[in-house]
């Protein structure tokens, strides 16, 4: 379960591929979702990629694949993980792995396309375990210093409990860019994820 927990913090029954022309419902700048987008994180010693792979749909909803490996694996394993975006209201992670989010759980709160701020609760079951919380988003941007530069960006946070298990992650949108830096915590370990390259799809 902690595992579970966690995989969905290092990144959060489906139908084929959309055809070429369907789209998300929305889109905003914090978080863009294009077929190709990919992003290098440093964590640790490792470098995690995260590659926009296709979009399809989870139930009723046009969502962005998203898979995330460990760069040189050996084993080559994959994380699969499925976000929407919704118009005036956030994204959505829907999916993660092979579980589905009941309810898709929001990570980032919109008013149109950019951050609403404030904040909110937050419930969803993935696994047969209920997640249980709040969401926020800070009043004021803040600068974010990685590897890849330096990024006025907007705080989200999720405080989370499932179970025995406290889970809290923090998230740094920049606007054309998506998350540069996280932070996640799980029952007192710290895991970071900072951005080390950013390429757009196509």
């Amino acid at each position: 379960m902690k595992r579970a927990l966690l995989g969905l913090a290092t990144l959060i029954c489906l139908t084929p591929a959309l055809a070429a022309q369907d789209k998300l419902p929305a889109e905003t700048d914090y978080y863009p979702l294009k077929p190709g987008s990919t992003w290098e994180y440093k964590s640790d010693n490792k470098t995690i990629v995260v590659t926009v792979d296709k979009l399809e749909k989870v139930g009723d909803e046009v969502c962005a694949k998203l898979i995330s490996r460990i760069k040189d694996d050996k084993d080559k394993k994959e994380r699969t993980e499925h976000v929407t975006v919704r118009a005036n209201d956030g994204v959505y992670r829907v999916g993660y792995q092979d579980a589905r989010l009941d309810p898709p759980l929001r990570f980032l709160k919109l008013d149109k396309t950019e951050p609403g701020k404030g904040d909110w609760d937050t419930e969803a079951k993935m696994f047969n375990v209920t997640l249980k919380g709040k969401g926020a988003v800070e009043e004021k941007t803040e600068k974010v210093k990685v590897e890849a530069g330096e990024y006025d960006a907007v705080k989200s946070t999720l405080t989370l409990t499932a179970d025995k298990t406290n889970l809290k992650i923090t998230q740094y949108f920049a606007k054309g860019v998506g998350v540069v830096k996280q932070v996640a915590e799980v029952n007192g370990k710290t895991v970071t994820q900072e951005l080390v390259k950013y390429t757009a799809g196509k």
